[in-house]
């Protein structure tokens, strides 16, 4: 019905605009109105073009309170044509003898005019009925002429933003964009800030900036308490495709690694069915985000801690594909709920994530670090084993099972050849280990102590002088750790495990850190006091992120090293399962136990030749 009434109110405009450009176009008064008699004949066959490239451009399907530049584009197509077709035809018929040529250009402005204001002022009212937030957030756009002009697209009639301004990356040119000031290029954004000529409440990022200059854009405007982002749009360029991320003191404190989240590979996860463990800690909690990228069918996020739960809940609350998401309080020390789960969602993929990770605390808590990062994953490995419905596992590992002498890392590497032992038996399957150093900001890093600490004005703690380790974003680490399980599975046919090794880049000293944060944080390095308090029980001075034996290759263009084959000892079941054992004995002794997993790692060690 709206369609029909639009309809007989364009015929109307056009029959108006019609007859005005005959009235406008014959300067003969006296003969005027016998010439405008003689053409309403010929209104009747304009009328039928006009229907006929009218529905051809479907111009009666659009809505008016939402018409666009390309609703704009096919009107304008169906005025033309119809005008040209129009007086072809006449002019074949009567020379146009008696129409001026100036008929054309008024019937043509005349309707186009007409039909163009009858739809903008809905658009208009429409647009404009819609309140606007008084807290509006002020925010700056930086990058590319065209990145800012997709973002104010899909962003202009936002209610709870306010686009201030823009700044250019690449040419300096004065002027606007879809209503929106260019107020110069990025050297100008100090200047604008200092001299408070515009509120300030975000900064948002869309292209390409040198580190070093993120990092002055940072410092001034952390001081500002304005917050900074980075906004990202894929290929689709939609407004739902906005990927924004804040931009935090880490992001200055690690190498970068060029991700290509576009890649082919990533395809692998698409409508899976994937168990998660661990899901509410750090690397857990972003390989939920990572992987609602990636389009599953659903997550199953396990953790053992209801406060991880409603945090990962509350994290991806913005999501659109939050409702593929499903989390439950669960120990991976309770097999029968692990097996009840599995049975009941089936999983074709399980990401092990869930492990007790902090080296001081592992070294306190022996047996629940064994129960936990060795039988609870003995517990997933035996449920992979009973059900025939997964058929890949995942486990996210450290360099710290590399040569360990913490309890954490000798715990890890065993639940490494747990997983390297399970597929030497189910050769069906798929298992990828994953390992990789430090990821920063993450729960017990030292990112957010030395940041507490700066805040507070010292001093800052660092166990040695001489302490290293090698650092990585969490987002860069779940998204290689989704990449490395998909090119085992599509690229890597033969073999049922392959061990991953991220590239981690050089191993950065832990007191070259904390001297990087406080000039970060604006404040003078002599000013605060940087105190060395000794290696903790089970700390190295360095770590490593392969065995010599593993021989790492890197993969053609992707940022992750392939490891060589690892032999398991013949007795390696009885030397878990006598570990078991002993650790039921209520009264068992805190040294035996590390010695027993020290026994079994350096037992796999030597029978790799080393």
């Amino acid at each position: 019905m709206r369609n029909i009434l639009f309809l007989i109110l364009d015929l109307f405009l056009i029959f108006v605009s019609f007859s005005l450009s005959l009235y406008f176009s014959i300067e003969d008064v006296a003969t005027r109105y016998e010439i405008i008699k003689l053409y309403s004949i010929y209104y009747l066959i304009f009328l039928s073009f006009y229907l006929i490239f009218n529905f051809w451009y479907k111009n009666h399907h659009v809505l008016y309170n939402f018409f666009s530049a390309r609703d704009l584009v096919e009107l304008l197509k169906t005025v033309i044509l119809t005008n040209l077709t129009f007086i072809i035809i006449i002019f074949l018929y009567d020379r146009l003898e008696n129409i001026p040529r100036s008929n054309l250009i008024f019937n043509l402005t005349l309707t186009l005019f007409s039909l163009t204001i009858v739809r903008f002022i809905p658009r208009f009212f429409y647009f404009n009925k819609f309140t606007k937030s008084k807290n509006r957030k002020k925010i700056v756009i930086i990058g590319k002429e065209i990145d800012c002009y997709k973002f104010i697209k899909f962003n202009e009639n936002e209610n709870d933003i306010e686009i201030v301004g823009l700044i250019l990356t690449e040419k300096i040119i004065k002027g606007t964009i879809r209503g929106i000031t260019i107020l110069g290029d990025i050297n100008n954004l100090k200047n604008l800030i200092t001299a408070k000529k515009f509120k300030i409440d975000e900064i948002l990022i869309g292209a390409d900036i040198p580190k070093e200059k993120l990092s002055d854009i940072y410092f001034f405007t952390k001081n500002a308490n304005i917050n900074i982002y980075q906004i990202k749009f894929d290929s689709k360029n939609s407004s739902q495709n906005i990927d924004f991320k804040k931009i935090k003191i880490e992001n200055f404190l690690a190498r970068p690694v060029q991700l290509n989240e576009n890649n082919n590979l990533y395809e692998y996860f698409n409508e899976k069915k994937i168990l998660l463990t661990g899901c509410g800690g750090s690397i857990g909690s972003e390989l939920v985000n990572e992987v609602l990228k990636y389009n599953p069918k659903l997550i199953v996020g396990l953790d053992i801690n209801e406060e991880n739960i409603f945090e990962v809940n509350q994290k991806i609350s913005n999501n659109k594909k939050r409702n593929k998401c499903k989390f439950y309080v669960c120990d991976i020390k309770n097999r029968e709920k692990l097996s009840f789960l599995s049975k009941k969602f089936k999983p074709e993929i399980i990401i092990h994530a869930a492990a007790l990770k902090h080296v001081s605390i592992s070294e306190v808590n022996q047996d629940e670090v064994i129960n936990t990062n060795i039988f609870g994953t003995l517990n997933i490995l035996d449920i992979i084993k009973e059900n025939n419905f997964i058929n890949h596992f995942i486990l996210v590992s450290t360099d710290k099972a590399v040569n360990p002498t913490s309890i954490m890392g000798m715990t890890k590497y065993i639940a490494e050849n747990l997983t390297r032992y399970y597929a030497s038996k189910l050769k069906l399957n798929k298992f990828t280990i994953v390992r990789f150093g430090n990821v920063l900001a993450s729960s017990g890093s030292v990112v957010p102590i030395f940041q507490k600490q700066i805040e507070q004005n010292g001093p800052v703690t660092v166990s040695h002088p001489n302490v290293n380790r090698f650092f990585m974003l969490i987002d860069e680490a779940c998204s290689l750790i989704l990449l490395s399980a998909a090119y085992h599975k599509k690229k890597i046919e033969n073999f049922s495990i392959k061990t991953f090794m991220l590239d981690m880049g050089k191993s950065v000293k832990i007191i070259d850190l904390a001297k990087k944060m406080i000039k970060l944080n604006n404040h003078n390095q002599n000013n605060i006091e940087i105190k060395i308090t000794g290696l903790n029980e089970g700390e190295k001075i360095s770590e490593e992120l392969y065995y010599k034996f593993e021989k790492p290759k890197k993969i053609s263009e992707l940022p992750i090293f392939e490891l060589g084959h690892t032999y398991i000892f013949e007795n390696f079941e009885d030397a878990v399962n006598d570990l078991r054992n002993y650790l039921k004995n209520t009264s068992q002794d805190k040294n035996e136990l590390k010695k027993k997993c020290d026994q079994i790692c350096e037992k796999i060690i030597n029978k790799n030749g080393f």
